[in-house]
């Protein structure tokens, strides 16, 4: 019997399980389809939401200097799944970074000419890093810069 070969997938898809919910992150993301697929995956979405609120809420009630904790902090969070494995168009949401130079409060869509590595220079040279390049980057995302 020839033998099976073993997919690598990171620790991290094991989370779900091990908090119990459905299956473990594959199984979620790609069994939302299958019979109680889609309501298994909204659940570890919520959670997950739920998580990031959490977390936001405690970097925005901890002062640090003339500010908060969030004021100083960058959070990006968001997912590159998709039904179709394409590389395009990710749900993103970046937080925090007042004081870092970012304005908030709107809903930005990028064309395909915008390399979503800008936005990781634009975190770089918040971060005091001016002048980084990171792979395919054309520029910094205007956009998001008060």
């Amino acid at each position: 019997m020839p033998r099976r070969k073993k997919t690598k997938r990171g620790f991290a898809t094991k989370f779900p399980s091990l908090l119990g919910f459905w299956k473990n992150q594959y199984s979620l993301a790609h069994g939302w389809n299958k019979p109680d697929g889609a309501e298994a995956l909204g659940k570890w979405d919520r959670f997950r939401a739920e998580q990031l609120s959490y977390f936001l809420r405690r970097l925005s009630t901890t002062r640090e200097n003339e500010g908060t904790l969030l004021d100083q902090t960058m959070v990006l969070y968001g997912s590159s799944n998709s039904t179709t494995h394409n590389n395009t168009n990710y749900p993103l949401v970046l937080a925090g970074g007042d004081k870092l130079g970012l304005k908030h409060g709107a809903y930005h869509r990028f064309g395909s000419d915008v390399p979503l590595s800008n936005l990781f220079i634009t975190i770089a040279n918040r971060l005091g890093m001016s002048g980084s390049k990171f792979v395919d980057s054309t520029n910094e995302m205007t956009e998001i810069i008060s």
